[in-house]
């Protein structure tokens, strides 16, 4: 149990007090409070409430016999978990947009963070949604905020993390609260105070944030050095942070597609380069969904051929991808053969399936849909010259000679 003294002393840092400071408005002397702090003696009864006010708790917080915090958060946690709920589901009841759920979520758990400044996992969870709640903001310009506004998200999201870094004894927590500390300074601009925090990571995330770094300052040659060396570990998160910043760049429209356009030709040679490395389901199944999306891009800029040739592309990876599946999969339905949990594409469409002819099935109708759908941004349906074409025809036509 966490003794007065170090409950005292995190307040106070939480909220970038010096002793002296503190002293002064308790009415005390330094070394009162020195001494508080270190154990050596306790605060008369009656200078509790004065100290529990300077520092925006309550008397009983203060001295570790506040009950009600457990009921507080399991409340907050239920709430929280609500929306993310809303978030991951197609069918948004709430009409709520990613955005508008990560700022509800932060707005739920910032007052709780103030008030138990010591339950470090909480105030993860709360800066997690702040994080993303700022790359909306910045990046996203997904909400109106003054550049006074943006600075003070940021000035609150970096003392927070910053003290969890400096007095969690948890490496664990620690090392998450670094990761955060990184992105915020990414979503900011200041690479310079990111890679500080990043080359103090533990080695198995350290590259983690190196990628977000290199990808935030457009550094392809780093992204892909790190990046590699990044796969070997962990392969799927590499994935999803290199789409993350696709689609960052997609939502903003034609001043970014550019962009958006070089990460995903980026990420595909990176996986293609690697293929051996993660296996030809994981590889395929990655390079599917890259391929697919770099499509839709082309589409949304216009560019007919462009579009044609990643489709192509796609469906020679679907094809590939299928036989692996056949190859892997044993009478039960079940994919023998998991390199790096390689479930990703067909994770929803497999649940329970009892038969190898089922799963081929289901897995032949998810690559078709993952070519179709690559037009399903073309406004003029009816006048699709792509649908038309006879390269597309032919693609539909390997998909759907697939046994």
């Amino acid at each position: 149990m966490i003794s007065f003294g170090e409950r005292l002393k995190n307040l106070r840092k939480t909220r970038n007090m010096g002793q002296m400071e503190l002293a002064e408005q308790v009415g005390v002397s330094v070394q009162s409070v020195s001494r508080w702090e270190t154990g050596t003696c306790m605060p008369d009864i009656f200078q509790i409430v004065p100290l529990a006010k300077v520092l925006g708790t309550s008397a009983d917080y203060l001295l570790g016999m506040d009950s009600s915090e457990t009921d507080e958060l399991e409340a907050a946690y239920e709430k929280v978990a609500k929306l993310s709920n809303i978030r991951n589901i197609s069918d948004r009841t709430e009409g709520l947009q990613n955005h508008q759920v990560n700022k509800k979520c932060y707005d739920i758990l910032a007052p709780l963070a103030a008030r138990y400044p010591m339950n470090y996992s909480l105030i993860l969870k709360c800066c997690m949604y702040g994080c993303y709640h700022l790359t909306d903001v910045v990046k996203h310009k997904l909400f109106p905020y003054s550049e006074k506004e943006i600075n003070a998200l940021y000035t609150d999201l970096e003392r927070i993390l910053t003290t969890v870094v400096a007095y969690e004894k948890n490496l664990g927590l620690k090392g998450e609260a670094k990761e955060w500390l990184v992105s915020i300074h990414c979503t900011m601009g200041y690479y310079g105070k990111a890679e500080v925090e990043a080359e103090d990571i533990g080695y198995d995330k350290r590259y983690v944030s190196l990628c977000a770094i290199a990808a935030a300052k457009e550094n392809w040659d780093d992204l892909v050095l790190y990046s590699k060396k990044r796969i070997r570990t962990d392969a799927r998160i590499y994935w999803l942070s290199l789409a993350d910043l696709a689609f960052s760049y997609s939502v903003q429209g034609e001043p970014m597609r550019q962009k958006a356009i070089e990460v995903w030709k980026t990420t595909i040679s990176i996986l293609k380069t690697e293929r051996d490395l993660l296996g030809i389901g994981t590889a395929s199944d990655f390079l599917s969904s890259a391929y697919h999306h770099l499509a839709k891009e082309y589409l949304r800029d216009g560019d007919i051929d462009m579009c044609l040739s990643q489709i192509e592309q796609l469906t020679e990876i679907c094809v590939q991808y299928y036989h692996w599946i056949n190859d892997n999969t044993d009478d039960d339905g079940k994919i023998i053969e998991h390199l790096y949990n390689d479930t990703f594409l067909y994770e929803g469409a497999l649940t329970n399936v009892f038969s190898k002819e089922e799963t081929l099935l289901r897995s032949k109708n998810a690559l078709r849909w993952c070519v179709v759908s690559c037009l399903d941004d073309y406004d003029d349906k009816d006048n699709n010259p792509i649908v038309t074409s006879d390269r597309y025809k032919k693609c539909l036509e390997l998909i759907d000679a697939l046994q």
